[in-house]
């Protein structure tokens, strides 16, 4: 009896001790499991910190809704982007919530929200969106379907704010397509050739009219499919520039169209990445335009120097040739006087005759240069004062009955005068215009003789459509040429014609005068003489008067007037005195004959 309750004591004691020591494992169990889930409480709690942070510093909003498009949940962030609390959207349904979407948009919304509610594929929209502040902004939307079995049950939603990005997209093409149109009508001519493969990549219009080739004949064809260059130097300088990316400063260039006209041009180049390819943005510009500009400013500059060296020639020889009149008025009175005393005494006297033979020559002498000095003021000074409407074909034609008095017999005359047409003019001017013309043709033309041609004709001119060389307003004009078959001139005399007292005639034939004349007459009648001469091909004189519209009433005294004989003498420009022997007569009433003591210059 003794023992067994010893036994059972002993037992008891060691069921204690071993349910004593699982105890002690059960609380190190639950403390270790604790500890655990204290760490994950930690981690949690660091992960929900680190999604707050994520939400509140992104443009990205999370939300989510249920199958009955309930909102369950949305980010702290929504606040910051759209001024809405969380409290105020959370438990509402999407059909309260369209303060939030445009009405044009509510349909599109729900329509996508029920596609992911059924399970559909329903890819990233774009939707616009209203902050509180009424901004409207849009917003990237994709969403992520949450199942239980086979039913979806919920979507969770992000919704990323994507204005900035697609205002900077839309300023970027903006600026791009700013760039380009800048780019494609700039008036040089601009190109990109790959280096790679020396292809042509990009050209703008100014290229295509430069060398004449469409678009489809440049891009993807290389630099020697349309052999540009010229000169192997040109081709040098490329491919060095396409092999090693130097970059081509200003260099002239000659540039061979599709044509085949060759221009020069100035090319640079720069090494520039295009398409993904590194490339070289080639300029060229058009230097043949550039050096006709130049050389026609050159051309105004030197007509300019010659217009002023003419006008110092005609203000000094205006004042020169007054001192001479005066003087050879004096000495044309007297001789004539003395020629009438010595006729007195002539009665047996043989040395009489001689000294009046002599004072004839001297007489005669004097008349000559009192011409010369005539034709010095004509071209000295040219005056508007008497201009009137004037018929020109008809002071044309009275012109060329003079002309056919001096024209040899081996010149032939042939005119074409147009019925009307009137300028603003002097008919005498005019009449001394033609003559001089004519007899510079007869000259030219020689012994050999040829055709002697005036034609009259109106014309229109129009910048659109006539030569450039018509530095004339535009508007109805009458063009008188007066062309010659003679020997024609060289540039060089051809460049100098206008010129005072130049002559390619042997001294004594002529003054040089005669051109320079022309040429103030026409300037003075707001027209332009132009001249096309070659050697051996003739001459054409081209005359442009501006036409006026006049009652015939009032031109025909003009035509009368201009026929008939003036007091003034009309004067035959570098003609030969000693061969015409010109008959000239004092005036009754000249001063010298009424006074034996002398005229006083």
């Amino acid at each position: 009896m003794g023992s067994n309750t010893m036994n059972d004591e002993t037992k008891t004691k060691k069921q204690l001790i071993h349910e004593l020591a699982q105890a002690r494992d059960m609380i190190a169990a639950l403390e270790k499991s604790s500890s655990r889930h204290k760490e994950t409480d930690t981690a949690l709690r660091r992960s929900e910190e680190m999604f707050r942070i994520y939400f509140e510093l992104s443009n990205d909003i999370m939300f989510s809704y249920n199958n009955k498009l309930q909102v369950l949940y949305v980010s702290p962030n929504v606040e910051r982007i759209t001024g809405y609390k969380p409290e105020e959207l959370i438990g509402r349904n999407f059909d309260e919530l369209q303060m939030l979407v445009p009405p044009e948009d509510v349909d599109e919304v729900m329509e996508n929200a029920q596609h992911y509610l059924s399970g559909n594929t329903v890819y990233p929209n774009i939707y616009r969106f209203i902050t509180k502040t009424g901004t409207t902004r849009l917003a990237e939307v994709e969403g992520f379907p949450i199942t239980r079995g086979d039913n979806v049950v919920a979507i969770v939603s992000l919704a990323k704010d994507i204005t900035k990005h697609i205002e900077t997209e839309r300023s970027l093409r903006e600026s791009e397509q700013k760039c380009r149109t800048a780019l494609q009508h700039m008036p040089n001519a601009v190109c990109i050739i790959g280096m790679e493969d020396a292809r042509y990549l990009y050209a703008n219009d100014c290229f295509f009219t430069m060398t004449g080739y469409s678009p489809d004949e440049v891009i993807d064809r290389t630099l020697y499919d349309l052999g540009l260059p010229v000169r192997h130097a040109d081709y040098d300088v490329f491919i060095k520039s396409l092999k090693y990316g130097d970059e081509i400063y200003p260099v002239e260039h000659l540039c061979q169209k599709k044509d085949g006209t060759i221009i020069e041009t100035l090319i640079s180049a720069r090494p520039v990445r295009y398409c993904g390819q590194q490339s070289l943005v080639v300029v060229m510009t058009d230097m043949t335009s550039l050096k006709q500009n130049e050389e026609d400013k050159r051309q105004g500059h030197v007509e300019s120097e010659k217009n002023r060296k003419k006008e110092a020639i005609r203000t000094l020889a205006e004042g020169i040739a007054h001192d001479l009149r005066n003087a050879l008025t004096a000495i044309i009175g007297y001789t004539h006087m003395a020629g009438r005393d010595v006729t007195k005494l002539m009665k047996g006297n043989d040395d009489a005759c001689v000294v009046k033979e002599d004072l004839k020559e001297v007489r005669n002498a004097a008349t000559r240069a009192s011409d010369i000095v005539e034709r010095i003021l004509a071209f000295s000074r040219y005056s508007r004062d008497n201009y009137t409407p004037t018929h020109l074909c008809s002071v044309v034609g009275e012109s060329l009955k003079t002309v056919r008095s001096f024209l040899p017999g081996n010149i032939e005359l042939k005119e074409n005068l147009m019925e009307d047409g009137s300028v603003l003019g002097d008919p005498v001017q005019i009449h001394q215009l033609i003559i001089n013309l004519c007899k510079n043709a007869v000259v030219a033309m020689g012994e050999t003789g040829g055709r002697l041609s005036v034609n009259v004709a109106g014309t229109i001119v129009d910048h659109d459509r006539t030569s450039p060389a018509l530095n004339l307003p535009a508007g109805p004009y009458i063009r008188m040429s007066v062309s010659d078959t003679g020997s024609g001139m060289t540039p060089d005399v051809k460049r100098r014609i206008y010129e005072p007292y130049f002559t390619t005639r042997w001294k004594e034939s002529g003054s040089g005068l005669g051109l320079s004349v022309v040429h103030g007459i026409v300037k003075s009648h707001g027209g332009i003489i132009l001249c096309t001469s070659s050697p051996g091909q003739g001459t054409v004189f081209d005359i442009y008067l501006p036409e006026i519209k006049a009652e015939p009433d009032a031109v025909e005294p003009l035509v009368k007037m201009a026929a008939k004989p003036r007091t003034a003498r009309v004067l035959n420009m570098d003609d030969e005195p000693a061969k015409h022997n010109p008959k000239k007569e004092i005036k009754k009433d000249h001063p010298a004959s009424n006074d034996r003591k002398g005229h006083k210059p």
